[in-house]
């Protein structure tokens, strides 16, 4: 496809995709905040506040929240791709933690924390981790 452009022709397929891309991330990002969970015939939107934080063991990642836990076919990574925005740090390969669900971080040793959760569970921060996050939170 082409336009007219002061007089010259520009080639208007050189702009789709960006345009494109544009669009769905604008669209994405003005989706409501959930997360949609698919369990057997129904698909639930979880208010992603109200998840306290996602964990992968072995071949399972499940998302931990106020509803429950709940079994998920994303990798952690999918995951947090679309929970950093608000909020989701990845404490540890194995967990990815919602800061607004922290309460305290606990100092084990020099290289050694804990993140603890308003529910009293414990996260593991992994020490190659504590820079960023000791940047985010300006700590």
């Amino acid at each position: 496809m082409r336009c007219a452009e002061k007089g010259g022709w520009v080639e208007v397929t050189a702009a789709m995709p960006s345009i494109r891309s544009n669009a769905s991330r604008s669209m994405y990002q003005s989706a409501p905040a959930v997360l949609p969970i698919r369990q057997e015939d129904e698909v639930r939107l979880v208010p992603v506040n109200d998840i306290w934080y996602c964990a992968c063991t072995r071949n399972t990642t499940v998302v931990v929240a106020s509803a429950g836990e709940f079994k998920v076919s994303k990798t952690l990574d999918g995951l947090e791709d679309r929970l950093a925005p608000h909020g989701f740090f990845r404490a540890h390969r194995g967990y990815l933690v919602n800061l607004l669900h922290v309460s305290s971080i606990v100092v084990w040793s020099r290289n050694a924390y804990t993140l603890v959760l308003h529910s009293k569970k414990e996260i593991p921060l992994s020490k190659h981790r504590v820079r960023t996050l000791r940047r985010m939170l300006g700590w």
